[in-house]
């Protein structure tokens, strides 16, 4: 098992110089083809088995996204769509990457919305409750704390995922170019907020919009309350919450 990625990724490397020879022509012996394609087919669903049982070493499913996405096919890309939801971080962020890859180099392929729309609305979630527990702190004077500062930064981490998981679904320059606008000057702000506005329907738009679009902190955690149904909370309610989670 210590070596699944790299003995598979070399069957993969195989596959991929196979199929180059008989592109080009290249005189194969008989039957090659259908032995090439089973191989990929192969590779593909034993890394998506290791992919997705938790009880197999968490070590080698981390590296398991990357070697998917070196196998440009839309089996690869359903695999891993499904590990967006995965209880590992580090293999739900692989899985991300991966996807990014596979959708800027190969945009023929199909991105199921279904399975991205969940995550993003999870990382939209997760974001909104740092802002909430965080404004708690901050009420309290404790801005710069250790605490704040994890906040913050988890906060930061869920935005990033979630720009990140929306060019999965939507043109990703697009994307790319209306993160820029929200992260700049007032005009640029106004032009990326109401882009996204448009963009986004549903739920997307009643739990991003308020994470996404600028303003003070205690009007954005104000929202965040309305969206997560709680409320303001003294320091020792905050500090629960957080060891509960």
């Amino acid at each position: 098992r210590d070596h699944v990625v790299d003995d598979t990724f070399q069957g993969t490397q195989t596959v991929v110089e196979q199929r180059n020879a008989t592109a080009t022509g290249t005189p194969s012996n008989s039957g090659e083809s259908f032995v090439v394609v089973d191989l990929a087919i192969g590779i593909k669903e034993a890394l998506g088995h290791f992919l997705a049982e938790e009880a197999e070493d968490v070590e080698v499913r981390r590296h398991i996204p990357a070697t998917l996405a070196r196998i440009p096919s839309q089996r690869s890309v359903d695999l891993l769509l499904a590990s967006l939801g995965r209880e590992d971080e580090i293999v739900r962020d692989q899985a991300l990457a991966a996807l990014e890859r596979l959708r800027r180099e190969h945009p023929a392929l199909t991105f199921a919305r279904g399975p991205v729309e969940e995550r993003a609305l999870a990382e939209g979630r997760q974001a909104l409750r740092c802002l909430s527990l965080r404004f708690n702190l901050l009420r309290d004077d404790g801005q710069g704390s250790l605490l704040d500062r994890a906040l913050e930064e988890r906060r930061e981490r869920s935005v990033d995922r979630v720009y990140r998981l929306l060019g999965l679904v939507f043109p990703w320059r697009d994307v790319a170019v209306a993160r820029r606008g929200m992260e700049g000057d007032a005009r640029a702000h106004a032009r990326a907020a109401e882009y996204l506005d448009n963009m986004l329907k549903g739920p997307l738009r009643r739990w991003l919009m308020p994470l996404l679009e600028e303003a003070p902190l205690e009007e954005k955690a104000r929202k965040a309350n309305a969206l997560l149904r709680t409320r303001v909370r003294d320091v020792e309610d905050t500090l629960a919450q957080l060891i509960h989670d």
